[in-house]
């Protein structure tokens, strides 16, 4: 092996003409070659941060306006008073991917018996956006599931108006009373 890469060095050299030349063609190409390897390491990508940090903001843009909206409607209950809502919420939206299946059968007889084996192939289906991009199609979005509630409200020491508030959070968000405080606000 040696001898056949000094005889391909030799042939090269006589046809450069310089080993200082294939000195340096030599340390160009295995430098490119690095530089290519590391390029993925040395920039990071920018799509993935990006995708992360966008659905991290639509999380927070939706627990937001729902604060926002049960807090509209809270503050509009008789007794209630002055109200701020809290709102957290346990994971992030999950998306659903629409999918493509493909099942194939292959059947086998062995005298008196048969068998049948079913194989289930799944691929997610991809579309084009306008800039030509690849992504998959999203079917549905589950949004996040809501972890607790915490109403601070001017009326919340009477009964009656703390079991008013607790219904209607209750109510518009899907969540048990278990994971609605309602506190009096100073």
């Amino acid at each position: 092996m040696n001898d056949k890469l000094k005889h391909f060095t030799d042939n090269l050299v006589k046809k450069i003409g310089d080993k200082k030349v294939l000195g340096i063609i030599l340390v160009i190409g295995i430098a490119g070659i690095v530089l290519i390897g590391l390029s993925d390491v040395i920039t990071p990508s920018k799509k993935t941060t990006s995708t992360s940090q966008n659905e991290v903001a639509s999380v927070d843009e939706y627990i937001d306006d729902l604060e926002k909206k049960t807090n509209n409607i809270v503050s509009l209950i008789d007794g209630a008073g002055r109200c701020k809502i809290m709102i957290t919420a346990q994971s992030s939206s999950m998306k659903n991917f629409a999918t493509d299946e493909s099942i194939s059968q292959d059947s086998q007889s062995d005298g008196d018996q048969s068998k049948i084996k079913s194989d289930v192939e799944k691929q997610i289906v991809m579309v084009e956006d306008s800039s030509g991009k690849k992504q998959a199609l999203i079917k549905s979005v589950a949004e996040p599931e809501i972890r607790g509630v915490v109403v601070l409200s001017e009326g919340a020491d009477d009964p009656k108006v703390n079991e008013r508030i607790t219904n209607a959070v209750k109510t518009l968000l899907g969540v048990s009373s278990s994971k609605i405080s309602v506190i009096k606000m100073k």
